[in-house]
């Protein structure tokens, strides 16, 4: 997304709604909530999933945080065996 088009306001109550609805599970003693990539939904405005789960994890104290659909690097420059 062009960085002109981004709307900081939404993304603000985006985060806001996602902290005050991980804070509400943790009160009902959800073991864990989610932070996924936006291909599991239109809505979803989570640019980056470890930022959203330390955003998560500075407002709550014990709720599990799982990552779903991170995207890992991924070379084979580290996986064959070489001589140096």
């Amino acid at each position: 997304m062009p960085a002109g088009a981004y709307d900081r306001e939404a993304g603000l109550r985006a985060f806001r709604g996602m902290v005050e609805r991980s804070r509400y599970v943790e009160e009902l003693e959800f073991d864990w909530v989610s932070v996924s990539k936006h291909h599991y939904s239109p809505h979803i405005l989570t640019p980056s999933l470890p930022i959203a789960a330390a955003c998560i994890g500075s407002h709550t104290r014990n709720i599990n945080i799982a990552l779903l659909g991170p995207i890992v690097p991924q070379s084979n420059r580290y996986c064959s065996p070489r001589k140096w």
